[in-house]
C-alpha cells in the first residue's frame, strides 16, 4: 500500500491542533515554511473554515476550531475530578465558579472571534483600500503621461503657429507688393493709354495735314499745268507775231 501523502495544510494542522493556538512565527520555524507562505495557506484554511485566527500587536495567532470544545472538555473533566475528591460545597462553588469562567472565556472567544471578523473586514477595506490606491497612482501616472504629451503637442503647435504667423506675415508683404505692383501697371496702363490717345489724335492730325498737303499739292499742279498752258499758249502767240512781223519786214524790202 503506497504510504499516505502528507501535505503543508496537513502539517499545519496537525500543528494547531496539538497546540490549540500559536504565533504564526512559531508555526512557520517549527514547520521550516516561509512566514509569507504560511500566511496565506492560512488564509485558505480559515476560508474553508479549518481554522480561526485573530491579530495581536506583533503577529498573526493560529486557533485550532476545536480550542473552544477542548476547553469545555478540559473543564467538565476538571470539575468531574474536582467532585470526586473534595464532594463538598466549595466543589459546588469551584464548579460554579469554573462555569462562570467557562461562560466568560466562551464570551471571550465570541469576541474574539467578532473582533476577528471585523479584523477581516477590516483587512478587506484596507487591501480595497490599497487597490484603489494603486489605481489612483496608475492613473496619475497616466494623467502625467498625458499632461506631458499634451505638453509636448503644445509646443508642436506653438512653432507651428509661429511658423504659421510668419508665413502669414510674408503672405502679407507678397500680397502689399502685388498690390503695388498692380497700382504701377494701372499707373502704366494710365499712362501708355494716354500715349495711345496722343498717338492717336497725332496721327489723326498728321493724316489731315495729310490731306490738307495733298489737297494744296493737287490745287498748286492744277495751277501749274493750268499756268503752263497759258504760257504755252503765250509762247504760241509771241511766235505767231514774230513771224508775222518778219514776213511784213520781208514784204517791204
Amino acid at each position: 500500500m503506497a504510504p499516505a501523502i502528507v501535505t503543508g495544510a496537513d502539517r499545519l494542522l496537525n500543528l494547531i491542533d496539538t497546540k490549540g493556538e500559536l504565533p504564526l512565527a512559531n508555526a512557520a520555524k517549527h514547520l521550516n515554511i516561509p512566514k509569507d507562505v504560511l500566511d496565506g495557506l492560512c488564509d485558505t484554511l480559515e476560508t474553508e473554515g479549518l481554522i480561526d485566527t485573530t491579530y495581536t500587536l506583533t503577529d498573526r495567532v493560529l486557533i485550532s476550531k476545536d480550542a473552544k470544545h477542548n476547553t469545555a472538555r478540559h473543564l467538565k473533566t476538571f470539575k468531574r475530578q474536582l467532585k470526586a475528591i473534595t464532594g463538598d460545597k466549595r466543589a459546588v462553588a469551584q464548579e460554579d465558579q469554573l462555569k462562570r469562567k467557562e461562560q466568560e472565556i466562551n464570551k471571550k472567544l465570541d469576541a474574539l472571534q467578532g473582533q476577528l471578523k471585523d479584523l477581516k473586514r477590516h483587512e478587506r477595506r484596507k487591501e480595497a483600500a490599497d487597490e484603489q490606491e494603486r489605481h489612483l497612482k496608475e492613473h496619475e501616472a497616466g494623467l502625467k503621461k498625458l499632461e506631458k504629451q499634451l505638453a509636448e503637442k503644445a509646443d508642436v503647435l506653438a512653432k507651428e503657429q509661429a511658423l504659421l504667423a510668419k508665413r502669414l506675415i510674408d503672405l502679407a508683404s507678397r500680397e502689399s507688393k502685388i498690390a503695388k505692383a498692380r497700382r504701377q501697371l494701372r499707373k502704366r496702363e494710365e499712362v501708355a493709354q494716354a500715349w495711345e490717345e496722343h498717338l492717336a489724335e497725332t496721327i489723326k492730325s498728321i493724316q489731315e495735314r495729310l490731306e490738307t498737303m495733298e489737297k494744296h499739292k493737287h490745287a498748286v499742279i492744277k495751277k501749274r499745268v493750268k499756268l503752263a498752258k497759258d504760257e504755252e499758249q503765250l509762247w504760241s502767240l509771241v511766235r505767231s507775231l514774230f513771224t508775222e512781223g518778219h514776213a511784213r519786214a520781208h514784204q517791204k524790202k
